[in-house]
Parts: structure tokens; sequence; C-alpha cells
């Protein structure tokens, strides 16, 4: 019984050991939860998908820009086309949705995006939520 005890304890304590809390990485962000999306996650989505109508490189429709952080966030000459936390008021989201067209509450005119391949999305949903994470978690660059 001693001998199942001791062994016990052992254990107990290695466990703890591998357990114990280390100290921080100061170049981590202690905030951070482990699955944050972060703007490069995005970068080859929307190099891929969007932009041949949205880049400096290209031309940018109403003059949105998605080939940086900084344009994104600065939205089009329509307004912000994010809204951090609330990606069902985030036009970067809602116009890929496949509930774009169909509902009325969220058409807020134009068409589905990426433009040239609209059913994108509908065959790649993990890109989809991918935005999704994005802006819920803060649009963190």
């Amino acid at each position: 019984m001693k001998k199942y005890l001791f062994i016990v304890s052992l254990v107990f304590i290695w466990s703890c050991e591998k357990n114990k809390l280390t100290e921080p990485n100061e170049n981590e962000d202690n905030l951070a939860v482990k699955d944050t999306v972060r703007f490069n996650k995005l970068t080859n989505l929307f190099k891929n998908q969007c932009y041949q109508c949205h880049s400096e490189e290209g031309f940018s429709f109403y003059g949105l820009n998605l080939d940086s952080f900084g344009n994104v966030m600065a939205g089009s000459e329509n307004g912000p086309v994010v809204v951090p936390f609330e990606p069902y008021e985030s036009l970067l989201y809602i116009k890929c949705t496949p509930e774009f067209l169909q509902n009325s509450d969220l058409n807020t005119g134009g068409e589905r995006m990426p433009k040239e391949n609209e059913s994108f999305f509908d065959d790649n949903p993990e890109k989809l939520q991918l935005i999704h994470d994005w802006i819920m978690g803060g649009c963190l660059e």
C-alpha cells in the first residue's frame, strides 16, 4: 500500500511539474487566444481571390484595396468594410456569404464576392470562416 501511495505521489508531482506555468515569452501577446486569427492569415486568400479588383497593383473598385491591413481598415470610398467584433455588420464578410443575394437585410447592393467566382466560398466554407473569425476576433493586425 505504501508503495502504491508513493507511486501515485510521484505521478502527481511529475504532472504538476509538467503543467507548471512558465514565464510568458516577451514576444507573445498575453491576451491573445491560441487560435487568434491575424490579418496575415488572410493575405493569400485576398491575393488569390480579391487582388484582381481590389489592390494597388490592379485597380480598386470603389477605392477598396485589400492588399494591406491598413488599407482594409481604411475601407472604401463608401466607408468601412469591417467592423471589429461584428462580422454581420462588415461588408467584407457579408458580401461573401451565400445569404448575401437572398436576404434583403444583408443585401447592401452590388454583387456577391468574389465577382469572378461567386461560388468560391460555397466550395471553401473554411475560407469564409477565416474572414468571420478574423473580424469576430477584433480585426487584429
